[in-house]
């Protein structure tokens, strides 16, 4: 059996990865800019605030980012640009409206 040229050629495709590590364990998120990590990231924080935290966030975004991981010292992150190579059949439907992939 033959398959088409067109089937076996990898494309590739930037992503965004974002990775938690936090008392019970990682978080991972796939990403399809870092403007959607980014969200993604303040989300957590957000979330997770004041049961971690015993002063109020800070208004500023960013500011709030830093200040929650000085605040939380057994918890850090990771974000990164990778390169995935593929047949290029990942459907669209399958990524959010944040910018971030769901299976």
């Amino acid at each position: 059996m033959t398959s088409s040229s067109s089937s076996s050629t990898l494309t590739a495709t930037k992503v965004w990865v974002l990775a938690i590590e936090h008392r019970h364990g990682m978080n991972i998120g796939v990403y399809t800019d870092r403007a959607a990590l980014d969200n993604g990231l303040l989300a957590y924080v957000i979330r997770e605030w004041h049961d971690e935290c015993e002063e109020e966030p800070p208004e500023d975004n960013e500011e709030m980012i830093t200040r929650y991981f000085e605040l939380v010292d057994d918890e850090s992150y990771c974000a990164s640009e990778v390169e995935v190579k593929g047949n290029g059949a990942y459907p669209q439907q399958h990524v959010n409206k944040e910018g971030s992939y769901v299976l």
